[in-house]
């Protein structure tokens, strides 16, 4: 038997949370956040509190209530029955963490797959325990990079790893006298296990998954192809056909899944993007402008980067990009500079600095891992 069931993603765009469940193994399909749920309660200056903000979440019915996928921390820092803090009651929750699920051997998810690193995709990771995460390579390059530059606070930021956290020593200064800071250990690593499009990895003995490199705003998504027994489903997250890049999809095709799920945003759209057209657009308004051209595009996004600095290069213009593109393409071990752009580098001071080639060094052969 299969059982399907959807946490997010349904009548929305993005926030997807699905759970698949079998009898011989069990995953997560996307684990994002959902923007239009979230607006419903914040917004720029009213934000969760920074240590609290699982609490917020599941309190708003904005994460799953489900035992067994939360990491024991986000309960109940180590230390704090020994504390007898007055905020103790504050961290009490009815729901079994997954380091205890795990210890009990009860349920609790065998995997989780992220089909690309947009945030309401894989936004709410960092709240889950240790669940294996199964992604491209590429995927997980972008996680940390994400988590490094991203301008992310508190959990956000916790997508490849996450500082387990503790109750450190009594608070000088705190809103309830007498309590305990929330102190953090050393980071630790989750454990990733990687995909390459088109070869079968095992999850459990009998349920199998297979990754298949598809085209996105973002490089390194993927769609997968789950396998149990007899049944196939196939869940392609978000994937689009008009882009720069486009992978080979011929080996989708001799598949009949049971069950597909797919993103359906645009799916009623007679009219295709076509970013070809967009570069062209682009080209011909920065052909005809006078002066500084200016465009803003998201800056994980390296396909719009290409068609952006392929405009600009066509019309005689020297492309420059904000220092986080230049730093996500060296991650995937590409040089923007010897891609005929450059770098936006701020001033420091009233003198300012040599602008032409900043030698910063984050952007020389950094680690791929």
């Amino acid at each position: 038997m299969v059982e399907l069931v959807f946490y997010g993603g349904i009548n929305e765009i993005g926030g997807n949370k699905v759970l698949l469940r079998t009898e011989k193994g069990s995953a997560f399909l996307d684990f994002g956040l959902s923007y239009s749920q979230e607006g419903q309660f914040f917004e720029e200056f009213l934000q969760p509190r920074t240590n609290s903000k699982f609490y917020d979440l599941e309190k708003l019915g904005l994460l799953p209530r489900l035992n067994g996928i939360y990491r024991k921390d986000i309960f109940c820092p180590e230390g704090l029955s020994s504390a007898c803090t007055p905020t103790t009651d504050f961290w009490k929750s009815d729901l079994v963490c997954y380091e205890k699920a795990c210890e009990d051997k009860k349920w609790h998810p065998d995997a989780l797959f992220l089909s690309h690193a947009h945030a309401d995709h894989c936004g709410y990771l960092p709240f889950l325990g240790d669940i294996p995460v199964y992604c491209s390579q590429t995927t997980k390059t972008l996680l940390k990079a994400i988590s490094q530059i991203g301008n992310l606070d508190g959990y956000d930021g916790e997508l490849t790893a996450y500082e387990y956290r503790r109750i450190g020593q009594l608070a000088k200064t705190a809103y309830f006298p007498g309590s305990h800071k929330i102190e953090k250990e050393e980071p630790r690593n989750r454990t990733f296990n990687l995909l390459e499009s088109k070869k079968e990895l095992g999850i459990t003995e009998k349920f199998n998954i297979t990754g298949f490199d598809v085209g996105h705003s973002i490089p390194g998504a993927m769609c997968c192809l789950f396998e149990v027994d007899d049944i196939q489903l196939l869940y392609t997250g978000d994937l689009r056909f008009h882009g720069n890049y486009q992978p080979d999809l011929t080996s989708l095709d001799s598949l009949k899944p049971d069950i597909m799920i797919t993103e359906g945003t645009r799916i009623d759209e007679k009219i295709p993007d076509d970013e070809k057209k967009v570069r062209e657009e682009i080209g011909d308004l920065v052909e005809h402008t006078k002066g500084l051209v200016m465009v803003g595009f998201a800056w994980k996004d390296l396909e719009r980067y290409d068609t952006v600095k392929r405009a600009a290069m066509d019309s005689g213009r020297t492309p420059i990009f904000d220092s986080r593109v230049a730093y996500l393409l060296a991650r995937l071990g590409r040089d923007i500079y010897s891609e005929g752009a450059s770098v936006f580098v701020e001033r420091t001071d009233s003198t300012g600095m040599n602008l032409k080639r900043p030698e910063i060094v984050m952007f020389i052969n950094p680690e791929m891992s």
